[in-house]
């Protein structure tokens, strides 16, 4: 029984091993959120991306929420929350550098031993593809508004 128990530990430790190194290569950021407690605790990975120091716990998400994003994130939230269902939501921070990134969130609900409401989730910067998404249809505005009006005079073909 020992041995067996030994074996699945080290199992388990490698497997722990390569999810770490699978999280800091892909750059997703990892958070638990225990709703009884209204206690988060972020992995220094999602730290990173928020830009925030490296405290052990209660790391305010609300508050890096750009405002006009802050309302519809915090009601998804609240309504997976009330549906104890799955959450996702693409919202845009602040960072304290006061740079502006978009962020992409998901997150299962469950209950942990202690018998508490949670949720686990991950979050990763999207901004380079938001801002490359944003360049391509202001390209195609651009290549429509060509092909439908005279270069010289600005009057629409006919």
């Amino acid at each position: 029984m020992s041995n067996k128990r030994s074996r699945t530990n080290i199992e388990l430790e490698n497997l722990l091993r390569q999810l770490g190194l699978a999280l800091e290569a892909s750059g997703i950021g990892i958070w638990q959120h225990n709703i009884a407690k209204n206690q988060t605790r972020w992995d220094e990975q999602l730290k990173a991306i928020y830009g925030v120091p490296k405290a052990p716990l209660d790391v305010i998400w609300l508050d890096s929420i750009h405002p006009d994003d802050l309302a519809p994130t915090n009601a998804i939230f609240l309504r997976a929350i009330e549906t104890k269902s799955d959450y996702a939501s693409e919202f845009r921070i602040t960072r304290p550098d006061g740079a502006i990134r978009y962020l992409r969130s998901r997150a299962r609900y469950f209950v942990d031993a202690a018998g508490d409401p949670c949720f686990v989730g991950a979050e990763w910067d999207v901004t380079d593809d938001v801002l490359l998404n944003k360049e391509l249809e202001r390209s195609r505005a651009e290549a429509r508004l060509a092909a439908d009006h005279d270069h010289l005079t600005g009057l629409l073909n006919r």
